[in-house]
């Protein structure tokens, strides 16, 4: 991979309560946000609530069980969510309305570690969820058979031995083809990265917020990598 990141993350936002320190990316969703907010503000509350050094224990256990039951349902939400995956031709159709970075996934049904993937790295909560904010996520079979038209050219598949596989699928891997492969195309459809091989959890998180940030546009990987602050590895 070319050069990816230089000098600290700018790209995180740092939040400190309690003994504990949870980093959020600036553009996630408005909610964690929101989450954050109300227990700063159940804290302001509650130490607004000390009269004469004494604290109104009613007011603070109703705080603590509305925090408590906040955090289970942020929680559960979190668990539940997935990568929205769509079509090359769906994620196309959705680009020409509002323009996105699209994100491919290359698979087979008979590649392992495609498997793999999709049961770990792509069952992450915060990375489904980044990944649906910022890019159109595109599933795309390698050996599927439909044609495609795609920046006015035909795609086709191609038999080749026993299997074959399809034309965009190289065009995207930019003619190295293996499995799984994931690319990354800006907002003009030009492709940023194409990435060969298995990508953990806690790599990924780094390569799809150096590529929806455009971090690449600027800064080292090598620097970006050094100085990242993950989110996932808390949680």
């Amino acid at each position: 991979m070319p050069g990816l990141f230089s000098g600290r993350n700018t790209n995180l936002l740092n939040l400190r309560f309690a003994p504990n320190f949870v980093k959020i990316p600036l553009k996630e969703p408005i909610r964690a946000i929101n989450v954050l907010g109300f227990l700063l503000q159940c804290r302001y509350l509650a130490v607004g609530n000390i009269v004469n050094g004494r604290m109104n224990m009613r007011f603070l256990i109703k705080n603590v069980l509305v925090s408590c039951f906040l955090l289970v349902s942020i929680s559960t939400l979190l668990r539940s969510q997935q990568i929205k995956w769509m079509t090359f031709e769906e994620a196309i159709e959705a680009h020409d309305q509002t323009k996105k970075k699209i994100f491919v996934d290359i698979f087979t049904d008979w590649c392992t570690w495609c498997q793999k993937m999709d049961q770990s790295t792509f069952q992450n909560a915060f990375i489904a969820g980044y990944i649906n904010e910022h890019y159109y996520p595109v599933k795309f079979n390698a050996e599927q058979q439909t044609k495609i038209i795609f920046n006015g050219k035909d795609y086709n598949y191609v038999k080749s031995g026993r299997r074959g596989y399809h034309e965009l699928a190289v065009e995207l891997a930019l003619g190295r083809l293996s499995y799984p492969t994931v690319v990354f195309l800006d907002e003009n459809l030009q492709v940023i990265q194409a990435l060969r091989g298995f990508q953990s959890a806690l790599r990924f998180e780094q390569i799809m917020t150096y590529f929806a940030q455009d971090f690449h546009k600027t800064t080292p990987w090598s620097k970006f990598s050094e100085n990242y602050q993950t989110f996932i590895s808390h949680h």
